[in-house]
């Protein structure tokens, strides 16, 4: 029996055995002893000796013939003696018989060993204990006891940095880090079992890379972690404007990496000097909170953003009001079910924008909010749910009690009249309207055109007129025509010729009164549309307005001409009603192939087969398949695309002349033309017809050096065109292809940096990276499509790739500079570590505020900025559930603590297992995030 504590016992028991021999005269051998036993403790070895007699006096022999069970036991053939040594911690009984021979005959005996229990110490094989976790870390010392016994743990040295814990009974171990900071300690623990055994040993400590918390962990800790480089840039400018800024994204990167006593310290230390700035930087904690399912703390920071932002507007005034704030906050409120902290955000924010008096605060206060209400309407537009409908109508109605308060302009007379309430209610009406919201919209239009003094044509809604109406009318009776136009939208039964009664009495009463009846007539056109019972109603209500002699207004009126030009498909799709925007959109298609179509707009590729023509009607199909999937809507989609190409192909190929040799199509027009059918060939899979278009494109750009005749001016336009090409293709997906046009754009430029003059040197390549000579050629254009991809892997190592070229090309440039005069170095550098910062090389943007021509406001000016980009730097800005990729494969290292595995499924992306990309897996690797070659 395996370690009890036994009294110690002894019995021998002795069988005897005799085998005949060949001969009557031989005797067998006999023991001396009829009972042999032996007697040790646990763990000890022992030797016995048996001896025999023979009467024959033969020569005897001593063998094993039945070993132990619990032991080894071996035997001295000629002296009987025999070494037993028991199986490790076995205490109990045992036996094993000897034999003795005298070459004839055998005789047995039996000998019973007793072994007495000894208490063994514990044991830990442990020798580096790896916790596991964020700031509070797990961990267990599995120490082992062969006895059975109850072990208790004491923590007797604790580690250098940090608080340790070690549960008594279990051996967990809790070690909490106010800092975060790589783990390279040792502590020293001693276990005993309570019967006299113990064990003191020293353990190095190390934190795992198992789970998600532990990957996050060590990447924050280390050194090169974007947090830390921004914290140490940050710290070493001194500058409050700049460490506000930058410590208020160090709090959205730790709370939203589950670090909450790091940002804890930071909300309530004097890093952050601005209060506004650090309001905001509670909201950004409370909103990672609430991700991470911390009610009550994410409560407790929306309770101090909304103080402190509120006592920021009564000491420094409304003209800090950031419009999105009060929303913001009352969004984060409603994420937590919580309607009456949202309720009480609002509440603020009226109280707020009701303080304010007339004039210019309320003004720019409007406007700001307005641009954030635009926003949410837009939210709508696209995905057309309940929820983000409600929340777009919340806000506009804000947006109505407060348009009032915007009170009155004065004339140089110093009469009142309003002016830009009136454009306030134009914009509230509109947003109405497009929130399928009649009746609000007609309060609104009641407001408004009760400051012109017209009144009390709808019982409904009654309203004074203005004292400052006739005034009004005389200096801004100009927003007249679009007030006419809502009106009919409101109310399509109206007599037309009487809307003109809005703006009789005044003085330019003749130079709008044929405005209003034409915004109304057309404003009536669509009216019955959204009145049609049917969709070919729909569409016959539109066809009969059509002017043979302006074409182009009917395609608008079908369709659209661009997002705030609304057109009857996409009124319909307002509605809800598709199909009716699919017959619509039908009707224009066969439109612009029409002979008669083609003629009158022979000279503009926009109208034609750009985006205000083929391309229009691919997007309005692209959203109806968005927004009701299976009904064939993709496939029309892609049909079209292949007509804008085919269109084009026919009309727009090459440079055009008339028959009396006026210019119709320039060469440039033919590349732009190219462009932008390309994104819908590659979206929609026409490879013969884009390798036309493409070809076509790369024609025309070599033909360009017939239209320009200055070197210069050529190769900007040349690089312009690969630019565009570039944009639009990856607008369209195709990105190798882009990648290939942006090469050119960028060879095109080195030549331009190569030759031009030492003021210019620079210039151009800044102006090609921010779009300020060509918006739909820009850099940002170019990473802006990019970051549509839909494929998040893709979409990293795309931007990855086109990062690494453009730095390429800086590379190029900047030796160019480096000849200048410190003057342009001065100009020039600043810009370039801007760029190279923004590629995510900040290491070349500070080697750059290093050199000894920069003054110390330059140097400081680059390395704020790194500062800023370091502290919000995001490697997958389109998803929530990661943001860190060291290795740029497309794959991040760690996701954030609350991402589930839906989410994760959902955003496409899969964790990196080898960080660095060294062919060790993380888990295996002494420097996971370094690359050892």
């Amino acid at each position: 029996m395996m370690k009890k504590n036994w009294l110690l016992l002894t019995t021998s028991v002795v069988v005897l055995s005799a085998c005949g021999g060949s001969s009557e005269s031989n005797s067998a051998p006999k023991f001396d002893q009829a009972n042999y036993s032996l007697a040790l403790k646990e763990d000890a070895s022992a030797k016995i000796t048996v001896s025999a007699k023979d009467d024959n006096g033969d020569k005897l022999t001593y063998s094993l013939s039945n070993a132990p069970a619990n032991a080894t036991a071996t035997i001295d053939a000629n002296s009987g003696e025999v070494s037993y040594v028991p199986t490790a911690n076995f205490n109990g009984d045992d036996k094993f018989t000897v034999a003795v021979s005298d070459g004839t005959a055998v005789t047995n005996v039996e000998v019973t060993v007793t072994i007495e229990a000894v208490n063994d110490a514990p044991e830990l094989a442990l020798d580096k204990l790896l916790v596991s976790g964020g700031e509070v870390k797990k961990g267990t010392l599995a120490a082992t006891d062969i006895d059975g016994d109850s072990l208790k743990y004491e923590l007797t040295k604790a580690p250098k940095v940090g608080a340790m814990v070690i549960a008594a009974d279990s051996g967990e171990v809790t070690y909490t880090i106010k800092d975060i900071v790589s783990i390279d300690d040792a502590f020293t623990v001693k276990i005993s079992d309570g019967n006299g055994g113990e064990i003191t040993k020293q353990l190095s400590l190390g934190t795992s890379l198992a789970t998600n918390a532990d990957r996050a962990y060590y990447y924050y800790a280390w050194d090169k972690s974007h947090l830390k480089q921004a914290q140490k840039i940050s710290d070493g400018l001194k500058d409050d404007v700049v460490n506000s800024s930058v410590y208020s994204s160090l709090v959205s990167g730790y709370s939203n990496a589950g670090f909450s006593d790091i940002t804890e310290s930071i909300l309530t230390g004097d890093a952050i000097t601005n209060q506004i700035t650090r309001a905001s930087a509670y909201l950004s904690a409370a909103n990672a909170n609430i991700r991470l399912g911390n009610k009550n703390k994410a409560t407790d920071y929306l309770v101090k953003a909304q103080q402190l932002y509120s006592e920021q507007l009564a000491t420094n005034g409304i003209a800090t009001l950031d419009a999105g704030f009060f929303p913001s906050l009352a969004t984060a409120y409603r994420a937590m079910g919580d309607d009456n902290g949202a309720t009480q955000a609002y509440s603020v924010m009226d109280l707020v924008m009701n303080s304010i008096g007339e004039g210019t605060e309320a003004r720019r206060l409007f406007f700001r909010f307005n641009f954030y209400v635009d926003d949410l309407v837009a939210d709508y537009e696209e995905t057309k749910a309940e929820q983000d409908r409600l929340a777009a109508l919340e806000q506009t109605e804000r947006l109505l009690r407060f348009t009032p308060r915007i009170g009155y302009s004065t004339n140089f007379a110093d009469q009142k009249y309003s002016s830009v309430t009136l454009v306030a209610y134009d914009y509230v009406i509109e947003k109405f309207i497009t929130l399928n919201e009649p009746e609000r919209a007609k309060q609104a239009l009641a407001q408004a055109l009760a400051l012109y003094g017209y009144v009390d044509y709808d019982s409904n809604y009654s309203v004074a007129a203005d004292p400052y109406a006739d005034t009004t009318k005389n200096d801004y009776v100009f927003t007249v025509p679009d007030f006419a136009a809502h009106m009919v939208t409101l109310y399509p039964s109206v007599d037309i010729s009487s809307l003109t009664e809005i703006a009789k009495g005044s003085i330019f009463f003749d130079f709008v009164k044929d405005s209003i009846i034409g915004d109304a007539e057309e404003a009536l056109t669509f009216a019955r549309v959204r009145a049609s019972t049917s969709d070919q109603q729909a569409v016959d209500i539109v066809v009969a307005n059509k002017k043979s002699d302006d074409l182009r207004q009917h395609f608008t009126e079908l369709v659209a001409f661009n997002i705030r030009t609304k057109g009857a498909a996409i009124y319909m799709i307002d509605q809800g009603r598709y199909s009716a925007a699919d017959a619509l959109a039908q009707e224009a298609l066969t439109l612009i192939q029409s002979d008669e179509y083609l003629a009158e707009n022979r000279s503009s590729f926009s109208f034609i087969s750009g985006e205000s023509g083929c391309g229009r009607l691919v997007r309005v199909y692209e959203q109806l398949e968005r927004l009701s999937a299976g009904n064939g809507y993709s496939e029309k989609a892609k049909s079209t695309a292949k007509v804008c190409g085919d269109l084009m192909l026919a009309h727009f190929n090459e440079r055009k002349t008339d028959s009396k040799g006026n210019l119709l199509v320039s060469t440039k027009e033919a590349v732009q033309a190219a462009a932008i059918v390309a994104k819908y060939l590659t979206r929609h899979g026409h490879t013969e017809t884009l390798n036309a278009v493409l070809a076509s494109a790369n024609s025309n750009i070599e033909l360009l050096k017939n239209d320009i005749s200055d070197s210069e001016n050529l190769t900007k336009e040349k690089a312009d065109r690969y630019a565009n090409l570039a944009v639009e293709l990856a607008r369209g997906g195709f990105f190798s292809q882009a990648q290939s046009f942006y090469d050119s754009a960028l060879a095109e430029a080195v030549k331009i940096e190569e030759t031009t003059s030492a003021a210019s040197v620079g210039n151009f390549t800044r102006d090609l990276f921010n779009g300020r000579r060509r918006a739909d050629s820009s850099y940002l254009q170019w990473i802006e499509a990019i970051n549509a991809n839909e494929n998040a892997a893709q979409r990293v190592q795309n931007r990855q790739q086109a990062a690494t070229i453009l730095a390429k090309h800086l590379d190029k440039v900047i030796p160019f500079i480096a000849t200048k005069s410190d003057l342009i170095k001065n100009e020039e550098y600043v810009p370039f570590a801007a760029i190279y910062t923004y590629l995510g090389d900040t290491d070349r943007a500070l080697t750059i505020a290093q050199d000894e021509a920069l003054g110390e406001l330059e140097k400081a000016s680059i390395e704020a900025n790194v500062a800023r980009n370091l502290a919000s730097a995001d490697a997958f800005p389109s998803s929530i559930v990661a943001s860190v990729d060291t290795d740029n494969d497309g794959k991040p290292n760690f996701f954030a603590p609350f991402a589930t595995d839906e989410m994760i499924s959902d955003s496409g992306l899969v964790l990196d297992e080898d960080s660095d990309n060294d062919g060790i897996k993380d888990e295996e690797d002494p420097s996971p995030l370094v690359k050892n070659n």
